[in-house]
């Protein structure tokens, strides 16, 4: 076994922002490569921003979910395999999401004399604006990587939501469709 690349769509919030540290996705990592020595394990976050790891609050609890994940991937490992032939082919487009609502100059200005994430937002978009740059929209990037009919994957930006996974599933054709967030800039 050369590499691991495997996909769960779950939050890496075990610690709840406690401790700097990778999470359960470093934690299952490490086990795999441990279990397989001389692999390297990828883990891919999918679309599980609105999923917590449950337990949380715990150094055991991170393991916990390490060792789950590197079991299923043992357990996958030893069961039957498709073989992708075809290289990948790459697209990426960019999309245009427009806001419903859009703070104006006041409202941000109160909510940057604050210290916590939102006064941190409010100041970045008082410095677009002031740079003339539009707040009401964002230029979002998705990113797809076919394999023949064999996989396609599909690279999300930011912190996605279950549902966006459903409806590409929904709307893109063929049962091997794997949506990762996460991964646009």
């Amino acid at each position: 076994l050369r590499a691991v690349v495997l996909g769960y769509a779950c939050h890496a919030t075990t610690f709840d922002g406690e401790a700097i540290h990778g999470d359960w996705p470093a934690a299952a990592r490490d086990s795999i490569e441990r279990r397989h020595p001389g692999s390297t394990a990828l883990v891919l976050i999918g679309a599980g921003a609105d999923a917590n790891p449950n337990p949380r609050r715990s150094a055991e609890a991170v393991v916990t979910h390490a060792v789950e994940v590197a079991n299923q991937v043992d357990r996958l490992l030893t069961g039957p395999m498709r073989v992708i032939t075809d290289p990948p082919a790459a697209a990426l487009a960019r999309i245009t999401l427009d806001f419903d609502a859009v703070p104006g100059v006041t409202e941000l200005e109160g909510t940057a004399a604050g210290s916590d994430r939102p006064a941190i937002t409010a100041a970045h978009l008082l410095s677009r604006l002031s740079a003339g740059e539009d707040i009401g929209s964002v230029s979002y990037p998705i990113q797809r990587w076919s394999f023949g009919d064999s996989l396609s994957m599909v690279f999300l930006a930011g912190e996605v939501v279950a549902d966006y996974s459903l409806r590409l599933k929904r709307e893109i054709p063929g049962d091997r469709l794997w949506v990762s967030a996460y991964t646009g800039a």
